[in-house]
């Protein structure tokens, strides 16, 4: 099983809060989404084929980078279940993976401004034009390739650190019972019935099991992260000083 450094699980009362507010939150998102993402684009079309102004379509590409820099490169890839979707340190999100995104949307984003608001394009060159956009292409795929071979080093690491420090703080056994799958936006009552739109939406799906555990009369909700075939309850053990803070067995095997 995957964990990563920070993931815990978090109190029953405050995930209901949070789902109540990522739901009011609906219209915003298909606001950002609908009118805010596709802007970049618009202006660095408008500032490149139109207006020709190199520091408008630097400016447009840089954006880009920083709006879609933490969005998951992998349609399969579980994602996060809390309405502070892009912050770093938010439970029961995969943080390294929004880290290591937001620091290379930031190094591209320096980049294009640096080399497009510097680099003249003849436009009435094509050679010009397709010399500077290989050059741009190649420089970007040199710091994707750079930046993520260091991150497949450190995160492997961090996270097998991570998981044995959990494995020395966490001595209390507890039963976790799976609740079926996760949903976003769900009004699910924590019994495993989901409301009707939830079930019928198929893109709400958040590719991971949820899970309920109790401690000292509070109940708590944890996700695994994708990897658990089956609906079937699981023993864990947590933290008797930081309930939220879970481990389980399997994890070992990877971890040494």
């Amino acid at each position: 099983m995957n964990i990563d450094i920070i993931e815990k699980g978090i109190e029953e009362n405050n995930y209901i809060g949070e789902m109540e507010d990522l739901i009011d939150m609906r219209r915003t998102l298909l606001f950002v989404t609908l009118i805010i993402y596709p802007m970049p684009i618009i202006a660095f079309f408008i500032s490149f084929f139109i207006t020709q102004n190199r520091y408008g379509y630097g400016i447009a590409l840089a954006m880009m980078f920083l709006l879609y820099g933490a969005m998951p490169h992998k349609p399969s890839s579980p994602k996060p279940v809390t309405p502070r979707v892009c912050h770093p340190f938010t439970r029961l999100t995969l943080s390294i993976e929004w880290i290591y995104n937001r620091i290379v949307s930031v190094i591209l984003a320096i980049f294009s401004l640096l080399y497009c608001s510097r680099k003249k394009i003849d436009f009435d060159d094509n050679m010009s034009i397709l010399t500077a956009a290989l050059i741009f292409v190649a420089v970007i795929a040199l710091i994707i390739i750079v930046t993520g071979g260091i991150y497949s080093l450190l995160s492997n690491k961090l996270k097998k650190d991570a998981v044995e420090r959990r494995s020395e703080r966490c001595t209390f056994a507890v039963m976790a019972h799976c609740l079926g799958e996760g949903y976003s936006y769900s009004t699910e009552n924590f019994n495993g019935v989901y409301d009707s739109q939830s079930l019928s939406v198929r893109s709400n799906t958040l590719g991971r099991k949820k899970y309920r555990y109790s401690y000292n009369g509070l109940n708590y909700i944890m996700f695994d992260q994708g990897e658990r075939p089956g609906t079937a309850d699981m023993m864990i053990r947590i933290d008797p000083d930081d309930p939220n803070t879970y481990y389980e067995d399997s994890w070992e095997p990877e971890a040494r």
